[in-house]
């Protein structure tokens, strides 16, 4: 691993002073400050940023101290770990040719039933997706469901 995590900047610090400060730990080969965009449509730095270095030991003499001084913040190193798969990621989704469904519903190229257009009546809620190996979910669904259609 050799990406650091630095926490706590301020969107307006400068990237060479950022640059220079993490420089003098070592060659960094990589600089990443994620971008947000605003509803007016601007972009802004986030308060967050990550440091790769060609070799890893600088983030082992880094890590050494919690909290270092860039410009006028304060910001907090970590050593960088590859995050875990997200369990939405891990789930069923309708792209695999199922609608979300409490019975059964429409497959994949046909449409939805008319209750569930916004307008025709009650969305069911969508926390997970319908999947042959959900029966016993998609019965729960159903009875729930056609209790509150009925």
């Amino acid at each position: 691993i050799r990406k650091l995590f630095v926490g706590g900047i301020d969107p307006n610090e400068s990237k060479d002073l950022i640059l220079e400060y993490f420089g003098t730990f070592g060659k960094i080969s990589e600089f990443n400050w994620p971008k947000l965009t605003r509803d007016d449509g601007t972009e802004v730095n986030r308060r967050y940023l990550f440091v790769i270095f060609q070799d890893p030991e600088p983030l082992e003499e880094i890590a050494k101290s919690q909290y270092h001084i860039i410009g006028d913040s304060k910001v907090e190193v970590k050593i960088a770990e590859p995050r875990e798969p997200s369990k939405f990621a891990q789930q069923p989704s309708h792209s695999g040719g199922y609608w979300p469904s409490p019975g059964g519903g429409p497959t994949w190229g046909q449409a939805p039933p008319p209750q569930w257009s916004g307008m025709g009546g009650p969305v069911p809620p969508q926390t997970q997706w319908a999947d042959p190996n959900q029966q016993a979910w998609q019965q729960q669904q159903q009875q729930q469901w056609s209790n509150y259609w009925a």
